[in-house]
């Protein structure tokens, strides 16, 4: 088999098994496309008045997110960080979805040019954690986020801080981490596995190549554990 033949195939089995572990993905192979067009237009708007100047646009990464949310549907979702996912996750709870999202880790001076551009999509604001609080997986005394979507930034390099999102979540649970240094998160989804026994997917086969940054689906603890 030609080289490129047998990368193909190697692609395309990758995509198989990750689609027969996680439910969600089973139509992505038909749903990424057209999801990805679809945000297409909001990124150019994103990107002209946030001044992002990612290239290629991180649209895989934005269709699969929204294909989670609504495989999954979340009730209470957490963004640790902030950028054009913050539409995304918007755009689905004024969807019908009853979604609360809220947002923790952004400084007021990132979150002016985002909330500008949510306004110009008929969007809410965003709904903010106090920064005071360190922990916003421990924010109540039982878990409550369905969803956690982690932005590239600290929080990925924090061992305490994942712990606590972890702690966060509902039974069954799942942190969808954006990464863009792999061998940092390797090694913080080495000890997740490790010392808390969690299950982690690497979803990068869906993600269009060229695309900068990749994305991990971390699987909370089940309720028979």
């Amino acid at each position: 088999m030609r080289p490129l033949a047998s990368a193909v195939v190697q692609y395309l089995s990758a995509r198989g098994r990750l689609a027969r572990r996680v439910d969600w993905l089973a139509d992505a192979e038909a749903n990424l496309p057209p999801v990805r067009e679809a945000f297409e237009r909001p990124w150019r708007a994103f990107a002209r008045l946030t001044g992002e100047t990612e290239t290629p646009a991180p649209l895989s990464q934005a269709a699969l997110l929204w294909l989670a949310c609504h495989g999954l549907k979340p009730r209470r979702i957490l963004q640790a960080g902030i950028g054009f996912h913050s539409y995304v996750l918007q755009l689905f709870a004024k969807g019908g979805a009853k979604a609360r999202v809220e947002t923790w880790g952004a400084a007021e001076s990132e979150r002016a040019p985002i909330e500008a551009f949510l306004g110009s999509e008929g969007l809410r604001r965003l709904r903010i954690v106090p920064s005071e609080e360190n922990s916003p997986g421990r924010s109540s005394q039982t878990p409550s986020w369905g969803m956690i979507v982690v932005e590239p930034g600290a929080a990925l390099q924090d061992w305490t801080m994942m712990e606590n999102l972890v702690g966060g979540l509902r039974p069954s649970g799942v942190i969808l981490a954006i990464d863009q240094d792999r061998g940092v998160t390797d090694r913080l989804l080495r000890r997740l596995r490790r010392q808390m026994r969690l299950e982690h997917f690497d979803l990068h086969p869906f993600i269009t190549p060229g695309e900068r940054a990749s994305l991990r689906l971390i699987r909370g603890p089940s309720r028979r554990q």
